[in-house]
């Protein structure tokens, strides 16, 4: 496996997997983005960490390009969980996890 940054990216644009775990394209900025919208379409799979929005402009050119892709809320919420878990000294069912996102997607977040 090799990973690399969004310079070297702009050189190769070839992968399985591209995660973009920085800010860009998060409410408010929506429009500033990490790369440019071609070197999707290299990849098998997008996860954008941002949950707000919902779906990204970064996860919108996956969808153009036929690209399955992710936001961060899931993981947003196992990491809630496992705050939860190390700060209180607590045990939670994973499957927790399931009914926070079901409810955040139906009803909190509806952007």
């Amino acid at each position: 496996m090799e990973l690399i940054d969004y310079y070297e990216l702009s050189k190769k644009g070839k992968g399985d997997i591209l995660i973009n775990c920085t800010p860009l394209g998060m409410n408010p900025d929506l429009d500033i983005l990490p790369i440019e919208r071609d070197i999707i379409a290299n990849f098998s799979i997008v996860y954008d960490l941002i949950y707000n929005p919902k779906e990204t402009i970064l996860m919108k050119w996956a969808k153009q390009f036929n690209i399955p892709s992710y936001n961060g809320m899931a993981m947003l919420v196992y990491q809630a969980i496992k705050a939860q878990e190390v700060w209180n000294g607590t045990n939670l069912d994973i499957k927790l996890a399931d009914k926070i996102i079901e409810i955040l997607n139906k009803d909190v977040l509806k952007m």
